[in-house]
Parts: C-alpha cells; sequence; structure tokens
C-alpha cells in the first residue's frame, strides 16, 4: 500500500507541474499583450526587467514543484518518476534554473545517461551559482581525472562536501609529490 501512495504523491506533483506549466503560459501570454499594448511608452530596458522577473518567478515555482515530485519518490532512484519529472525540469532549467539544472543532472546520472548529457546540466547549474551543481561539477571531473577542472569548481562551491573533496584532491596530489 505504502508503493501506491508514493505513486498516487508522484503523480500528484506532476500533475501540480503541468498545471504551473500551464500557467506560466498563460500568465507569458497576458504579460506579452500588456507590454504590447503599452508599445514604446516603456523603454526596453524596464520591458526586459519585467519579463525577467515574471519569467524567474513563474519558472522558479515550476522547478520547486518538479523538484519536490523528484524527491517524493524517496530514494531517488525510481525510473519511472525520473522519466516522468525530467521533461518538466528541463524545460525550467533551459530557462535559467541553476536548481532545476542540477535536478536534471542528478535525474540523468541516475538514470545512468551519457555522462556528457550529465556535465552539460550540472555546468549550467554550477554557473548559474547553484552550490550542489558546483559540487557534483567537481566530482564527475575529479572521477574523469580531470584535477584543475575539479579543484576550480570545487573551490568555488559552499556546499560542505565540496570541501572535503577537495582537502582529500590536494592531500593526495601532496603525497604523491
Amino acid at each position: 500500500m505504502e508503493s501506491l501512495s508514493s505513486a498516487s504523491l508522484v503523480e500528484g506533483a506532476l500533475g501540480d507541474v503541468q498545471e504551473a506549466v500551464n500557467s506560466v503560459r498563460r500568465s507569458r501570454g497576458a504579460l506579452e499583450l500588456d507590454l504590447v499594448s503599452l508599445g514604446d511608452n516603456i523603454p526596453r530596458s524596464i520591458r526586459n526587467d519585467v519579463e525577467k522577473v515574471a519569467r524567474d518567478e513563474a519558472l522558479n515555482a515550476v522547478a520547486i514543484v518538479a523538484t519536490v515530485g523528484v524527491r517524493l519518490r524517496g530514494d531517488g532512484r525510481n525510473r519511472e518518476a525520473n522519466e516522468q519529472a525530467l521533461p518538466f525540469l528541463q524545460a525550467a532549467a533551459e530557462l535559467d534554473d541553476a536548481m532545476a539544472a542540477y535536478t536534471v543532472g542528478r535525474v540523468l546520472l541516475d538514470l545512468e545517461r551519457d555522462r556528457e548529457d550529465v556535465y552539460k546540466w550540472f555546468l549550467m547549474s554550477a554557473e548559474g551559482g547553484d552550490p550542489q551543481g558546483q559540487y557534483n561539477l567537481g566530482k564527475l571531473y575529479w572521477e574523469d581525472s580531470n584535477l584543475p577542472k575539479a579543484e576550480e569548481w570545487l573551490a568555488k562551491s559552499s556546499d560542505p562536501l565540496a570541501a572535503e573533496l577537495l582537502t582529500r584532491i590536494r592531500s593526495e596530489a601532496l603525497a604523491s609529490s
């Protein structure tokens, strides 16, 4: 019975994600109409700021709901839930949501997808300032023996695991020299 309850939670969360995506589309359409109706009466810089704020707030809501949906399944290894959440997470991540990009990378890693794709999403997250994205990107580089890149990203991360791994890398480097 517990798996049914967990599946229902995931299904409900994914339904919430779809509704959030639809809401974003409706809100964005209304915003675009409002901006068009103002025409040249609004400076382009303000128009850009308004569009960015509206998009960011909507995408953060989508990413949070999708991330919750992914996390609800427990151990992070439920393939079906990961597959279902992935398109929503990718949509948010592609619009500069670092948290969603991290989650996409994590899901792809859990699904044992192409490592280059995992790098892509963790890099997007890391460049967006997400500490977990920076740590995981550094860890990938370390696992693939690219120590300069590993140190670069681990040093940028505020994740405590990054500091531990960076200390380990540097200790191993000193011991081998």
